[in-house]
């Protein structure tokens, strides 16, 4: 069933992934049939907006993206208290997703990495290969360990000029 007429009321200046109310018709609430107008009013809020189906699935797959902030250790207890909450919807030996959602399909994500155990929001959906490479990058990110190496300096050369760095 296609609507081109459909819109989805939001609050453009601070969209948190939820519509007011959707309009069927393109000019009427579809529980009060009130005018976008006369929402703003009921609302207090001048700052709602009618968008398209396409535009509000554009917000909402930002605002759940925003959502997954980066991952922060926490203690081995913690980890293992999250994972006797509620039984696992997706686990591996070094991973899991705590079995209940945050937010749409954002699920608290667990997992640990040399011994130490990490936490972070994360889409259940997420593929195992893109979990595994944000895990090894966080990791990789946590535990490096800079070197300043002193060699003697290199030339450079030029068929113009040389220089020396």
């Amino acid at each position: 069933m296609n609507n081109d007429k459909l819109k989805f009321v939001v609050d453009s200046r601070s969209f948190d992934g939820s519509c007011v109310t959707t309009m069927s018709d393109g000019i009427h609430g579809d529980y009060h049939h009130e005018t976008l107008e006369e929402l703003r009013d009921r609302e207090k809020n001048p700052c709602l907006t009618a968008v398209s189906g396409n535009t509000v699935r554009k917000m909402i797959r930002i605002h759940l993206q925003s959502l997954c902030a980066p991952f922060s250790e926490i203690t081995e207890e913690r980890y293992f208290d999250y994972m006797d909450v509620l039984p696992p919807i997706r686990h591996t030996r070094n991973f899991f997703f705590l079995g209940e959602p945050y937010h749409a399909d954002i699920y608290r994500f667990c997992f640990r990495a040399g011994g130490r155990y990490f936490t972070g929001l994360r889409s259940v959906t997420t593929p195992r290969k893109e979990l595994e490479r944000q895990m090894d990058n966080h990791y990789r990110n946590i535990t490096f360990k800079g070197d300043i190496q002193k060699e003697k300096p290199m030339v450079i050369s030029n068929h113009a000029r040389h220089a020396s760095i």
